[in-house]
């Protein structure tokens, strides 16, 4: 089981085409255009249940406010945690991570050369009747000895291809995953305090107890996604520190959009 859910979440993040500055693209397209600016995106989160949620909730301190239940708390994250995954905005909804290209055609290359290998090794007589039942169709003969050199050529230029990818490593990928946090964080808060009654704030001084936000958050993120969030406080401070920075227009979910 959470095998299939790190899967249906992994499918969704490609750091390598999703950087920073996209990322914060998005955000500007949600502040300037309303929460409906971006596609909607939460059936990419079906795999979030309420069992799911339940068992990640279980032992939290806090109780949802009345009127408030945990199937509503489900369909909600759905709705909520779509906004900071990025979507069709910018790029493309099937944008797909270099890494991932490169190893697709480094992988297909070898097939592409053991076909053209086999064509090779058969002789006229083994590639006469082939040609016959060619003639009768609407393509015709096709020259197999241009077949194996175009199989060839199409192989070297996967390769070429793939050793010419631009794949994001180390600090700008590390840099795009934590602005991925930050801003899960920022769009579950009013979600938080929707849920609970509570002020989705953390106590930062080191070696406090942080709060209910702040063990909700972790929890949630971790059986939704599968990631645990590195430097937690941090995240949290920032995610908040762009909350103070918007008061004059404070982001709010209405029950309507929440409902879907």
């Amino acid at each position: 089981m959470t095998g299939d859910r790190d899967d249906a979440h992994r499918g969704l993040v490609n750091l390598d085409a999703w950087p920073v500055h996209v990322q914060k693209y998005v955000d500007a397209k949600i502040r300037d255009g309303g929460l409906n600016a971006v596609p909607r995106g939460d059936d990419r989160f079906l795999h979030i249940t309420s069992e799911l949620i339940a068992g990640a909730l279980d032992g939290f301190r806090l109780s949802l406010r009345e009127g408030r239940e945990l199937d509503w708390l489900t369909a909600a994250l759905r709705r909520v945690l779509a906004l900071p995954t990025p979507l069709s905005v910018a790029i493309g909804d099937h944008a797909q991570s270099n890494a991932t290209t490169r190893a697709r055609l480094l992988a297909a290359a070898p097939h592409l050369d053991k076909a053209a290998m086999t064509i090779g090794d058969l002789s006229d007589l083994d590639l006469g009747p082939v040609a016959d039942g060619m003639r009768g169709t609407p393509f015709g003969v096709f020259p197999f000895e241009r077949m194996k050199a175009e199989l060839e050529y199409i192989s070297d230029i996967f390769r070429i291809t793939a050793r010419h990818l631009k794949v994001e490593s180390g600090p700008r990928r590390a840099a795009a995953a934590r602005e991925l946090a930050v801003r899960r964080a920022y769009y579950a808060a009013p979600l938080f305090e929707l849920a609970y009654g509570a002020d989705a704030t953390a106590n930062d001084y080191p070696g406090a107890d942080p709060g209910p936000w702040s063990d909700w958050f972790g929890r949630i993120i971790v059986a939704v996604t599968g990631d645990r969030v590195n430097d937690l406080r941090k995240v949290l401070k920032e995610a908040r520190s762009r909350h103070i920075a918007q008061k004059n227009a404070p982001l709010t979910y209405p029950e309507d959009w929440l409902a879907g």
